[in-house]
């Protein structure tokens, strides 16, 4: 098992501010139209990605980290596989604008599964992502259809989760940082009322 070149052994932990949404499909070219106007020119990303979610029991809880790589045949070449632990979803209090978590993202081999296995975790989900990504400078905004894959690797197999688009409004920052989420909630607000972004904790979000 190996980090993939460029990445630190000392990954520092950042935490990432997060609002949440949904839509029907039939509105999803209306909020594709808006975020066209209200985003960076020429940053637009079409993904398709596979993600395992592994869990290892821990006394009472359960450790739970996420292995994830584009399955996007028109990127070319082998993707990189990224390991992703996101802690849990923090949104109490009113003064607090958006959700918030700990992020770490550790871009690595291909043996990254093996090497997952071998250290006792098991995987217990794998699903296929597809959508788009908008970026606003540091604001990243995701809109995701999910798709069950019932068989390992079975990608032809997966099936629909919702007929809904999650909506995901996101920046990656140190912690404390009040004008992150001041930033989102003011880009959220131009969004209305194609979508409704709001902060959601752990118990609604898993």
């Amino acid at each position: 098992f190996k980090m993939a070149a460029g990445a630190s052994s000392s990954t520092k932990q950042m935490y990432e501010y997060l609002l949440f949404g949904s839509i029907p499909e039939s509105q999803l070219n209306g909020l594709l139209h808006r975020l066209r106007g209200l985003c960076d020119h020429n940053n637009l990303i079409h993904f398709k990605d596979r993600e395992i979610v592994f869990g290892l029991k821990s006394g009472s809880s359960v450790v739970k980290l996420r292995a994830r790589h584009s399955v996007d045949e028109s990127g070319g070449g082998q993707a990189i596989w990224h390991l992703i632990y996101s802690g849990q979803l923090e949104a109490s209090g009113d003064n607090r604008l958006t959700a918030i978590r700990t992020l770490v993202v550790v871009p690595c081999s291909s043996s990254l599964i093996h090497f997952l296995v071998e250290m006792g975790f098991h995987p217990h989900t794998e699903i296929l992502i597809k959508g788009y990504i908008f970026k606003k400078g540091r604001l990243k905004v995701s809109i995701n259809k999910l798709f069950l894959i019932p068989e390992s690797g079975e990608l032809e197999k997966s099936e629909s989760y919702s007929d809904n688009y999650l909506i995901e409004l996101s920046a990656v920052g140190p912690s404390g940082q009040d004008n992150i989420a001041a930033e989102m909630k003011a880009f959220a607000e131009q969004l209305k009322p194609l979508v409704t972004l709001e902060k959601m904790d752990g118990a609604t979000v898993k």
